[in-house]
């Protein structure tokens, strides 16, 4: 059976987990009692966040809205670039902070966006009004510092052990899938320290040996 790999990175952690489905009880369990600031994307389950804040993928609206741009039917092309064009400059205001008067002037442009195609059939304008529903959430980054406008930093953890997964065809037990989940919390949290897999997992197989509590 296929199993989801879950992740939950910061710049200085990843906590891998394995576990048989994506549903809210599975969430439940990864996210345990931690009630921070939650970077993801638009998946049912998150939009329910009850934490101190979310911000939503800018990276997974922008590619949605690449595709409208390339859209052979003029107006939903025209929709799609307009859109593209103010979520792009939205990403680059997480490098370059605006003026109260550049963000009072995004937001004019934005919302005049979503009013012309929220009302528009189709999958645009489902779009449009899918961000209405996430414009508080697009920019929790500007509110927080330190809060990235993407969910990138977990994209970029789990990418490689995704591949590994595809080719090793993953584990075939239970007992396999949780020592697999901290053998690569433990190797990618090492790699974003600077520090040694070998040597930690080394030390830490000698203190037990040992009946110490490793660091």
């Amino acid at each position: 059976k296929l199993h989801w790999l879950w992740v939950m990175a910061c710049p200085t952690l990843c906590f891998f987990k394995i576990m048989a489905s994506r549903s809210a009880e599975a969430f439940a369990a990864l996210v345990g009692e931690w009630l921070g600031i939650l970077v993801s994307d638009s998946y049912a389950l998150y939009l329910k966040w009850a934490g101190a804040a979310r911000q939503c993928c800018l990276a997974h609206l922008i590619r949605k809205a690449l595709k409208f741009e390339e859209d052979p039917a003029p107006e939903i092309a025209r929709g799609g670039r307009w859109i593209l064009a103010e979520l792009r400059r939205l990403v680059k205001m997480a490098h370059n902070p605006p003026t109260n008067g550049e963000y009072a002037a995004w937001r004019g442009r934005f919302w005049r966006c979503v009013r012309k195609y929220e009302d528009a059939g189709g999958e645009l304008g489902t779009y449009a009004r899918r961000l209405r529903r996430e414009a508080d959430c697009m920019v929790t980054f500007l509110n927080y510092e330190g809060v990235d406008p993407t969910n990138n930093r977990a994209e970029r953890a789990i990418r490689p052990y995704v591949c590994r997964r595809k080719t090793s065809f993953g584990s075939t037990s239970l007992h396999g899938e949780d020592d697999i989940s901290k053998l690569l919390t433990l190797h990618e949290t090492c790699r974003l320290n600077g520090r040694s897999t070998y040597a930690e997992l080394k030390t830490a197989l000698e203190h037990r040996a040992r009946g110490r509590t490793p660091s």
